[in-house]
């Protein structure tokens, strides 16, 4: 999109002359972004055509409209909860991780002050400049409207994160707004702003993981000493024991009521339950599933693990 916009404007402004000058940064820029867009589409005809058979996971195909945050607002809640300005930060105003949240929202919102200050300084800018400008903006325009009405989640704002900080010193490069002295102790402010931020957010991270099974090494060791080469367990532990024994052990992902197999981001051959001798994996909590999958499967089962809060039971299918 930001190639087709910069050769468009360059069409626009200088006619052929601005399509076809090889010599320009811009135009080079738009034809490797063009190059990228074939190897995008390559890559996407061989996922429809061949990946696709073999695993599970949502293609293009499979998004719908209305399906995102439907609403803006929530969608550019996500973007500020990228800069650490999370729900699970901001309890304690002046802990460290309510301090981090706070310098977190205020670098988000100097970032949006430095793009709207580029765009309207984008005539007096270097290609190079140009080209930063209106790829950042493309980018804020398709994930906003893909996050809004298709779908997405709050962390895939991370990119936007890394690219808009450096709006931050372009801008105090180039805005004639600000003095040198400015200049100068604005980089010092930033810089500061973003280190707490990253501090506050890591530290909120460590004590509320998002999705992250602690103490699952004791779990993890004991399924390689018993030698299981096949297992079941939910969306968020199942592919990570197949990570962390190497691919040693295959593993089936159940749904959340652990009455049927969850195909999403595994083998499509995964459509029933192991056979022969597997495990299943459960939080010690998690009883209900437990005996669910015993009577919708109707196996016998042997506990083999329970340390207060991951339990393994043995199955023979």
């Amino acid at each position: 999109m930001a190639g087709a916009v910069i050769l468009y404007l360059s069409f626009r402004n200088n006619g052929k002359d601005g399509w076809f000058d090889k010599t320009s940064v811009k135009h080079r820029f738009a034809v490797i972004t063009f190059i990228a867009m074939f190897y995008n589409l390559m890559g996407y005809g061989i996922n429809l055509k061949l990946f696709v058979n073999r695993y599970n996971f949502v293609n293009m195909e499979g998004m719908v409209w209305g399906k995102g945050s439907g609403s803006w607002l929530k969608t550019f809640k996500w973007y500020f909860d990228s800069f650490g300005y999370t729900d699970f930060s901001t309890k304690e105003v002046f802990s460290l991780g309510g301090i981090g949240a706070g310098c977190g929202l205020l670098l988000g919102f100097a970032v949006l002050f430095s793009i709207i200050r580029l765009v309207m300084n984008y005539k007096k800018l270097d290609e190079a400049g140009q080209i930063y400008v209106a790829s950042l903006m493309a980018m804020f325009l398709v994930i906003g409207v893909v996050f809004t009405y298709a779908w997405g989640e709050e962390q895939y704002w991370l990119p936007i994160v890394h690219l808009g900080v450096g709006a931050l010193f372009l801008e105090l490069k180039t805005d004639p707004l600000f003095k040198e002295f400015e200049v100068k102790a604005l980089h010092y402010i930033v810089l500061v702003l973003a280190i707490i931020s990253a501090v506050g957010i890591i530290k909120c991270n460590v004590a509320h993981p998002l999705r992250a099974n602690q103490d699952f090494a004791p779990v993890i060791d004991f399924i390689e000493e018993k030698g299981y080469t096949k297992g079941v367990a939910s969306f968020w532990r199942s592919q990570v024991v197949a990570e962390l024994t190497n691919g040693q052990v295959e593993m089936w992902t159940m749904n959340d009521e652990y009455d049927d197999v969850f195909l999403w981001l595994q083998y499509n051959s995964h459509r029933q339950i192991p056979t022969g001798e597997f495990f299943g994996l459960y939080l010690a909590e998690d009883t209900q599933g437990m005996e669910t999958f015993r009577k919708t499967f109707k196996l016998d089962e042997e506990l083999v693990y329970d340390d207060g809060k991951y339990v393994i039971y043995q199955y023979n299918n």
